[in-house]
This record gives C-alpha cells, sequence and structure tokens, in this order.
C-alpha cells in the first residue's frame, strides 16, 4: 500500500509539474507578464508579447501634429540580423499591419530612435500610424496612433479679382485662385452676365483644370455695353466664385493708331510699319501712311494705302530718291474719322558711283570695235552710259551707236541704259563701232552711273581715248 501511495504520489507530483509548465508556456504566449523584463505592457507605444521572443521589440512614439514627422523607437533587434524599420498606415482608420499597407521606411536599422517626414497626400482622413521592425524570423509592430497632421480644413479661395484691359469691343480680367492640398478642380472659367452676380448658368468661358493666376478675354461686345462678370471654380467643395467685377466697353470712336519705325531702308525704297491698336469701335476701312521729303506729311502727300483691319502691319516705299530724308506717318480710318500716328522719318543712303576701267583715260582706241567697261555697283538694278566727242557733254543727244552699225558725229551726245549684269565685279557695254566727222585720232569722252530701284547715282569721273580709223 504504501509503495502504491507513494508511486501514485510521484505520478501526481510529476503530472502536476507537467500542469504548471504547460500553464506557463500558455500564459508566456497569452499573458501579459511573459518576458516582463524585456517588455513594458503599460507602455501604449510598446509592441507587448510578440508571438516569437527572436522578433524585434520597437515602439511607435506619439508626435505632435504639427511636427511633420513620425517616429519609432527600436529597442531590441530580437535574435536575429535587423532587416527593416519603418512605419506602416491606413486612411480608413483600421489597423495598419506591413506589408498589407502602405509603409515608409527608415534609413537605418540600429538600435533607437527613428524618424521620418510624413509623406504628402492625407486629406483629412481617419489616418492610423504604427511603427514595425522586421528580422530574418518576421515583422513586429508597435501601437496603433492616430495621425493628425492634417487637421486645417481644405479650401479653395480666389483673390486679386480685376479688369486689366477694355477696348470698345473686348473686357480682359484676371484672378488668382489658391487650392489647399486636398481640393480636385473639375473646371475653372469666367462667367458674364448683363447684370450682377453671374453665375455658371450664364455665358461662361472655360479656362482649364489648373490653379493659380487665370485670364480671360470677353469678346464680339458693343461699344459702351456694362457686362458684369465673376471667376468661378468648381471643386470637390463645390462651386467657388471670385468677387463680383463690372466692367464698360469703350464707346465708338476714331482709331488708336501708332506709326512705327522704317526697315530695310535703301538707296530707293523701304518698308514703313505701323499699328492699328484700337479699331474705335468701328471697323478700319482704310490704313496706310502719308510720305513726304518735308516734315508733317498729310493726305496732300504721297499716300499709301494697305488692306483695311486692325494690328500690325508693313507697307514697301518705292522709288525713293537717295540720300534723302522722308518724314511719314500711319493713318488709319473708320466711320467715325481718320486717326494718324507720330511723325517718323529716315534717310536713303547715297547711290555709290562707278569707275570707269576701259578704256582708261588716253587710250587710243584702233578701228574698228570696242567695248566700254566699269565697275559694279552692290544692289544696281541698271547703269546709264554717256559718250560725247565734248567734254562737258553737249551737244544733241542720239542713240548709243552699238555695232554693227551707228556713228557719233562732232557735237552730238550718245547715251543709253542697260540692265545690271556684273560678272567679278565689271560690266560691259555690248561692242561698239563709231566713226567721226572729224579727222581720225578724234578724242572721245564717256562716264557712267549707277541705278538702284527709282535712284539714279551721281556720273563717274570722265575717261577719254583717241579713236583712229
Amino acid at each position: 500500500m504504501t509503495s502504491m501511495s507513494s508511486k501514485i504520489r510521484g505520478w501526481s507530483s510529476i503530472w502536476i509539474w507537467v500542469l504548471l509548465v504547460f500553464s506557463a508556456a500558455s500564459c508566456t504566449q497569452d499573458g501579459d507578464f511573459w518576458n516582463l523584463g524585456r517588455r513594458n505592457p503599460n507602455d501604449p507605444g510598446l509592441n507587448v508579447n510578440p508571438e516569437d521572443d527572436r522578433l524585434p521589440l520597437i515602439r511607435t512614439v506619439e508626435v505632435a501634429p504639427d511636427e511633420g514627422v513620425w517616429r519609432a523607437e527600436l529597442r531590441s533587434e530580437g535574435q536575429r540580423p535587423m532587416e527593416l524599420v519603418g512605419w506602416v498606415w491606413t486612411e480608413d482608420g483600421s489597423a495598419p499591419l506591413y506589408p498589407d499597407h502602405d509603409f515608409v521606411v527608415s534609413d537605418r536599422v540600429e538600435l533607437g530612435l527613428h524618424e521620418v517626414a510624413v509623406p504628402d497626400g492625407f486629406c483629412n482622413s481617419d489616418v492610423r500610424v504604427r511603427a514595425f521592425a522586421v528580422n530574418q524570423f518576421g515583422t513586429a509592430h508597435g501601437a496603433v496612433l492616430p495621425y493628425l497632421g492634417e487637421s486645417t480644413a481644405a479650401t479653395a479661395d480666389w483673390s486679386m479679382a480685376a479688369v486689366t484691359m477694355t477696348t470698345s469691343s473686348t473686357i480682359t480680367a484676371t484672378a488668382t485662385l489658391a487650392l489647399s492640398n486636398c481640393v480636385t478642380v473639375q473646371e475653372i472659367g469666367l462667367c458674364s452676365s448683363s447684370s450682377a452676380e453671374p453665375t455658371t448658368a450664364d455665358a461662361t468661358i472655360p479656362l482649364g483644370q489648373t490653379a493659380g493666376l487665370q485670364e480671360a478675354v470677353l469678346t464680339g461686345l458693343a461699344p459702351a455695353e456694362t457686362v458684369y462678370l465673376r471667376f468661378y471654380a468648381i471643386t470637390s467643395l463645390g462651386t467657388q466664385y471670385s468677387q463680383g467685377l463690372s466692367a464698360q466697353t469703350l464707346s465708338v470712336g476714331p482709331p488708336n493708331v501708332t506709326t512705327g519705325s522704317a526697315a530695310d531702308i535703301q538707296g530707293s525704297s523701304a518698308v514703313l510699319q505701323g499699328t492699328v491698336v484700337d479699331d474705335g469701335g468701328s471697323p478700319i476701312t482704310d490704313r496706310g501712311f502719308y510720305l513726304a521729303p518735308q516734315p508733317n506729311p498729310g493726305p496732300e502727300d504721297a499716300i499709301l494705302s494697305a488692306a483695311a483691319g486692325t494690328g500690325f502691319w508693313t507697307t514697301a516705299a518705292e522709288n525713293l530718291t537717295g540720300n534723302t530724308t522722308y518724314h511719314f506717318r500711319a493713318f488709319a480710318t473708320n466711320v467715325e474719322g481718320t486717326s494718324t500716328g507720330d511723325v517718323q522719318s529716315f534717310t536713303t543712303p547715297d547711290v555709290p558711283t562707278p569707275s570707269p576701267i576701259s578704256p582708261i583715260d588716253g587710250t587710243t582706241v584702233n578701228c574698228c570695235y570696242f567695248y566700254l567697261d566699269w565697275s559694279c555697283v552692290d544692289g544696281a538694278t541698271g547703269y546709264e552710259v554717256e559718250m560725247s566727242t565734248s567734254a562737258d557733254f553737249s551737244g544733241d543727244p542720239v542713240g548709243m551707236p552699238e555695232s554693227p552699225g551707228g556713228t557719233l558725229s562732232v557735237g552730238t551726245t550718245m547715251s543709253t541704259t542697260y540692265d545690271a549684269n556684273c560678272f567679278e565685279g565689271e560690266q560691259s557695254s555690248p561692242q561698239m563701232s563709231t566713226g567721226s566727222g572729224a579727222t581720225s585720232g578724234q578724242t572721245f569722252y564717256w562716264r557712267v552711273r549707277a541705278i538702284l530701284g527709282g535712284t539714279t547715282g551721281p556720273w563717274s569721273p570722265t575717261a577719254s581715248f583717241q579713236y583712229t580709223f
């Protein structure tokens, strides 16, 4: 009996010891006192009783909303090398888990305090954040904390609304739209009406979906018309309007025209420039330039008309005289009358003088044919040549005696005009021959001048030669 009782008591002690070990193991997995030397269940930011003591020990650190950072404290690496320290979050109020939800990671894995800037894009959602740490055994999470960094209200604000320009048919207005990060835009535009406080139910001009400075131009308005307008923005917050504006288009009047400077000035031409800034509320029926060598040109001087219309235009002035100052002014005409711009002026350059080359002065030309050669002038459109038996080129003019016929009698002057046809800087007349009523050895004189457009330059120096036959 005694022996049997001793055995029973022995087995009972064993079973009691097994039950205690099992209970302790159960407490170790589920109880709050497991490994209390390393973990503090009273710290709300610290992970408590992870599934495996080999995991890291990570704490989510609470921070003020205006700091703009998330912090975590890694207190233990567990029993394997560390791989990641980071933060995971949700925006619907649920508890976040790594890697099931969005996360960011620290740039290091050492023990101690970790910090990261709060990611952008939270729009007043119910954000929950928690720290996590990963080693080769798995992941441990800290406690879940709310993030209140986006506590300010979403806004869409208009400012600096103003009318910046009016004409007889247009109104230009600007305003600036500022949006907070959490606001989405469907449409931005300008609404207008003949009554105050227009809405999107009235006429609208869509301007896109980008916030910032906005500019809109109302066109097709009548002279002296009053218009009310407001900028609008259709956003996730609803429709926001700018300050109400009103403006009146200009009344019908004479045009507004300006005279520009002359361009591409040549010896016989120039390009004149002008701009009809405003038609005065009535279509432009004529525009152009008054041009004259004297100051203050007007309708009594040369009139260079151009096509009707507004805006910038140019007109070519041709057949001008070289080395001459011209004055010009732009004009524009509508039903109310003609307006002119300021007077501008320009000076045409002098036409260069060619030089006789052959026959050179004092040369003797033998029977029976010869050519006249002279130097070319850049831009010349032609050359006029004279030849005479008189040094002063007096006498009756006749045609230039070009071969095979034609003679030059004593007391006559021959002349003709040749189109420019230079070769290597020189130009020649056609083959020529001449005779004279005087004896062989008569002296002849010749000279040449260049023509640029409508301008004829000065005569060259006179060259002479003796013609023997």
